[in-house]
């Protein structure tokens, strides 16, 4: 790995599985430590070299400390380097996507509105999941009695769409932490209007 390649990505270069696919990541992080090993141990390679033409004394071989390797010289300092690589290729990601985002948020917020609140009597309420036990035929003409959850006057469609829509939100939890807040708040709010209390 050169050097150059172990500074973060732009976000535009950058897809879902390079920085959220558990095997990529691993593979990446992998390379980046060992990158970042190397690095570290030119350094101290060129602080060597520096201090002893400082010092008008021959260039001596360069040696790890007394009973360690690379590894165990440089292994925890590079792994730190290579977690912040990876962490701020995420947060690349995310930013570069965060407009769209929040467009998406924000239409799949009002989608909800729409689905789950009604009017009773004059006043908006918002739906409530109910579950009943209901006798449901079997293909050997026996019956089973299962959980069936609706909303309003037995509506399980309208609960199905809800459901699905709040879908659409939870396919970005994983970008979440990396929103700015203003669009962490929006998009909470959101996933709020989806989540209806079980009678």
């Amino acid at each position: 790995m050169s050097m150059t390649s172990l500074k973060p990505r732009d976000g535009a270069d950058l897809d879902y599985f390079r920085v959220f696919d558990e095997g990529v990541v691993t593979a990446t992080r992998n390379a980046l430590t060992e990158g970042f090993i190397v690095q570290l141990e030119r350094a101290d390679m060129l602080k060597m070299v520096d201090k002893a033409r400082r010092a008008f004394k021959p260039i001596p071989t360069f040696k790890l400390p007394e009973g360690k390797n690379r590894w165990e010289t440089y292994g925890e300092k590079a792994t730190k380097l290579a977690e912040e690589v990876l962490t701020q290729e995420k947060q690349n990601y995310v930013d570069a996507r965060a407009n769209q985002d929040l467009g998406l948020i924000k239409a799949t917020a009002k989608r909800l509105q729409y689905l789950v609140w009604i009017v009773e009597d004059g006043k908006p309420v918002k739906l409530k999941i109910n579950i009943e036990k209901r006798s449901v035929g079997d293909h050997k003409g026996g019956h089973n009695l299962q959980d069936v959850m609706y909303v309003g006057d037995h509506d399980t469609e309208r609960l199905e769409q809800i459901f699905n829509v709040k879908h659409q939100l939870t396919k970005l939890k994983e970008f979440v932490p990396y929103y700015p807040d203003e669009v962490k708040k929006i998009y909470e709010e959101a996933l709020s209007l989806g989540s209806l209390e079980v009678m």
